[in-house]
Formats: structure tokens, sequence, C-alpha cells
């Protein structure tokens, strides 16, 4: 049986692209809540 080989692991980072496009994912999605139940109300009658 061969021994395993390990290797090291690099330390996960931050980017910044990719946390500022789910800070802006985000915020699309939050205002996006309200203006689907103005849709979904206007729908109403």
């Amino acid at each position: 049986m061969a021994p395993a080989i390990t290797l090291a692991a690099e330390a996960p980072t931050l980017s910044a692209a990719n946390t500022g496009f789910m800070l802006i994912c985000s915020a699309l999605v939050m205002l996006m809540t309200p203006g689907l139940a103005f849709f979904y109300g206007g729908m109403v009658r």
C-alpha cells in the first residue's frame, strides 16, 4: 500500500470582485421582492 501524499492546501482568500458581485446581487433581490409584491397586488381584481 503506497503512502498517501499530503499537499498543503492554499488558504482561502477573499476576492473583492466576488464580494462586490454578491453584494450587488443581494441588493437586486432585496429590491425585487417588493416589486414582485406590487406586481401581484396589481393583478388582484
